[in-house]
């Protein structure tokens, strides 16, 4: 109760411009959530030049035909402006000149993208919105810069959108995992693991229980599975990642099938991998 009474004087209750209005704990947290997810938001808006990401360029470069899939657990908007000049498959279609919708179907598409994106975690400029005279909400991605006024794909006018699509913090996130958008991103995480046998890993912690215990299962999946990681200080890594990590590590450490790099994405090159690949299959024939 006290708690209640704490927050409702700093969020408010005594406003000078409206009614004094006594909120419950529960909306009171919502609004805490909302105010986070703004904060976070805000610290991530764009901002010029991009820099760092010149290693995606170069894997795009080695195959003309395969779409490069990408897996990102951001929130911000770098990676798909700085590869905005190809076409980009990220589970939203074209609604209207404001927004685009999200539609699973497109994961399916036949069409030949050169980038296939997941953001496992959402994105700051998606929303969920509610359409006038409709009891379905949309989830859409804003292209506009007032998401307070967005258009239909008929020129209706959408309400105010209702929250952020976007997963911060720990625990809430493998809850998550299994509900609305999220649970079909994962499905297709879980889909393009299957696809693939090599995986190349930066900027990622190993905090997040539902992706590590994706990761280790999909690597002990085939022989010819191969994780490597981009870190330039591994012993903070351990430090500080989920004991799987570590246990992991050790375990396949003879194997050539987890590779450790002391670098971040920004500052490897195609050829420091080819070459660390090399020197990881070499050790492991040599056990």
């Amino acid at each position: 109760a006290m708690m209640v009474e704490n927050l409702n004087a700093g969020y408010g209750l005594f406003s000078p411009i409206r009614d004094p209005v006594e909120l419950g704990l529960r909306d009171l947290l919502e609004k805490s959530i909302d105010f986070v997810e703004e904060c976070v938001a805000g610290q991530l808006a764009l901002r010029e030049p991009i820099v760092g990401l010149e290693f995606l360029d170069a894997l795009m470069a080695t195959d003309a035909e395969s779409p490069l899939q990408i897996v990102s657990l951001n929130h911000d908007t770098l990676i798909e402006t700085h590869l905005s000049a190809h076409d980009i498959s990220d589970g939203f279609v074209s609604l209207s000149s404001d927004a685009e919708e999200f539609d699973p179907e497109d994961f399916e598409s036949a069409r030949p993208f050169r980038v296939r994106l997941l953001k496992l975690h959402g994105s700051i400029n998606w929303f969920r919105y509610r359409i006038a005279n409709s009891p379905n909400d949309r989830i859409l991605k804003v292209l506009s810069k007032d998401r307070n006024h967005i258009k239909g794909a008929n020129g209706e006018d959408l309400f105010q959108p209702l929250n952020r699509l976007l997963l911060a913090g720990t625990t809430n996130k493998e809850l998550a995992y299994g509900s609305g958008v999220f649970i079909e991103l994962m499905y297709q995480f879980q889909k393009r693991l299957k696809e693939t046998s090599l995986l190349i890993v930066s900027g990622y912690g190993f905090a997040d229980k539902g992706i590590n215990n994706r990761l280790w299962a999909w690597l002990d999946t085939l022989p010819e599975n191969r994780l490597i990681v981009l870190h330039n200080n591994i012993d903070d890594l351990r430090r500080n990642a989920k004991p799987s990590f570590c246990s992991n590590m050790d375990r396949h450490k003879n194997s050539g099938k987890f590779v450790i790099m002391d670098k971040w994405m920004c500052d490897c090159s195609l050829d420091d991998l080819k070459r660390e690949l090399r020197f990881a299959t070499k050790e492991s024939a040599n056990d």
